[in-house]
């Protein structure tokens, strides 16, 4: 299962996509609704509350018995185990901003990151002469481009989450967002808060109508389209 996590903010009481699919993967991997439930409470802040790009996996069941062996006694007639994997990547735009702190003398700003030490060992390897075109190829980095963003999902039923990330520099505080419809019209106006050149948002479009509309962030500084639709 891959689920790129860009989860921020959601909607008070309306469930994530994301979090859906992980516990619809486990009860069909032989967890029940409730131990699903469970599984997830315990790890959704590092699952579902931090950004980044992730990936999940349900490991095979005969290797998690080879990894986990266990005995029981008396054996039980039946033992559901499921084990679920995580990968961590770091995007092109956030491998940029790390060479740009090194070249700053400013990596030490994330120091109390938990992956601190694997970032250092990345920076190095880009570092290196042989990769010096390496990012500057690539489409999200090309042609001075500043801001990487993320519209999801897209077309959308009734809310959509706007992702920002910037590649070149670290700036914390709110940037004005905006709907804006076909006709030119501010039909949503909000904030959202940027933490390190990062920055997520869900909108709720429920009262919308259906048709194309555009996110702009600080009255133009990047517009990006998107499609509401019914189900």
């Amino acid at each position: 299962m891959h689920i790129d996590v860009n989860t921020g903010p959601t909607i008070p009481g309306r469930p994530s996509l994301f979090t859906d699919r992980l516990k619809r993967s486990l009860e069909q991997n032989g967890l029940t609704a409730d131990e699903a439930e469970a599984m997830y409470e315990t790890w959704k802040v590092s699952y579902f509350r931090t950004p980044g790009f992730k990936v999940f996996w349900i490991l095979p069941r005969t290797l998690v018995d080879e990894l986990l062996p266990i005995r029981i006694s008396p054996q039980p007639k039946n033992l559901e185990r499921v084990m679920v994997g995580r990968s961590e990547f770091l995007r092109p735009s956030f491998e940029q901003k790390l060479l740009n702190a090194q070249e700053s003398d400013a990596l030490y700003s994330f120091k109390d990151d938990r992956y601190i030490h694997a970032y250092e060992e990345r920076v190095a390897q880009l570092s290196d002469p042989s990769y010096s075109n390496e990012l500057a190829s690539l489409p999200e980095l090309a042609h001075g481009n500043e801001w990487e963003v993320n519209l999801f999902p897209n077309p959308t039923i009734d809310v959509i989450t706007v992702e920002i990330n910037s590649v070149y520099e670290s700036p914390t505080g709110p940037m004005k967002l905006q709907v804006i419809d076909l006709n030119g019209k501010i039909v949503t106006n909000m904030n959202m808060n940027l933490v390190n050149g990062y920055g997520i948002q869900t909108i709720d479009l429920a009262r919308l109508p259906n048709g194309t509309f555009f996110i702009q962030m600080n009255d133009g500084q990047f517009t990006r389209q998107f499609v509401k639709s019914s189900p």
